[in-house]
């Protein structure tokens, strides 16, 4: 009996070491493979292509206007740029520390911290964010460009431009001569030159109008009540 017993234990054992070897020789050993793995992948550029092998997708440091230089930055600045077609014109989608640029045919939209909001398309500009063109620390505003024109809406004035970018007209809250609360006025401006006409509210709120003739030199002025 005791004979049996062994023959048994035996056979079984054999059976049982072959299944498990059978069911797990595909498993892969994880704690071996691990230590192969790398977990730092470096590159310069990371391209994906489509089944006709051009490029679609990539990832790369740039160098440029837009972006730091080698010489004052030297490590450039990463950039995803995506490329595809629709309706059979280009789409391109760039992503930047510096800016988000879309594409598409020949309209763009760029963000960035110093531009703010631009779109661009064959019949003019929009630009939402800081007005440099007003001062060097321009102050918030939205700028409407054409061919005939800029137009130029701040916090406190409103400009119109023709197409060299001459002011040539303008809605805005000054003091009177530099003295006083600020006060509504609308000017009308020469070409490269100062204003013509200024209708105004002085400080006492007593309306006026100026007017100069084509040298700039005062001609006529009204203040208060024409009768």
């Amino acid at each position: 009996m005791e004979s049996k017993l062994v023959l048994l234990a035996l056979v079984g054992g054999l059976v049982g070491g072959a299944i498990s070897n059978r069911l797990f020789e595909g498993l892969p050993v994880f704690a071996q493979a691990s230590a192969n793995y790398s977990k730092v992948l470096k590159a310069e550029r990371l391209e994906l292509v489509n089944k006709q092998g051009k490029a679609v997708a990539v990832f790369d440091v740039q160098y440029g206007p837009a972006f730091p230089g080698r010489s004052g930055f030297p490590y450039g600045s990463p950039v995803l740029t995506l490329n595809d077609e629709f309706d059979g014109q280009a789409r391109k989608v760039s992503i930047s520390t510096a800016r988000i640029l879309m594409s598409y045919g020949k309209e763009s939209s760029v963000l960035s911290p110093e531009g703010g909001l631009m779109l661009n398309s064959q019949k003019g500009v929009v630009q939402l964010g800081f007005s440099t063109l007003l001062a060097p620390d321009g102050p918030p505003a939205l700028i409407l460009g054409a061919k005939s024109g800029i137009s130029t809406l701040t916090n406190h004035s409103l400009a119109v431009s023709d197409k060299d970018g001459d002011v040539r007209a303008s809605l805005d809250l000054a003091s009177f001569g530099g003295v006083g609360p600020d006060q509504p006025a609308i000017r009308l401006f020469a070409k490269k030159g100062s204003a013509r006409a200024i209708f105004t509210l002085l400080p006492d709120e007593t309306g006026s109008i100026f007017l100069a003739d084509k040298n700039g030199n005062p001609s006529w002025q009204a203040i208060g009540d024409l009768k």
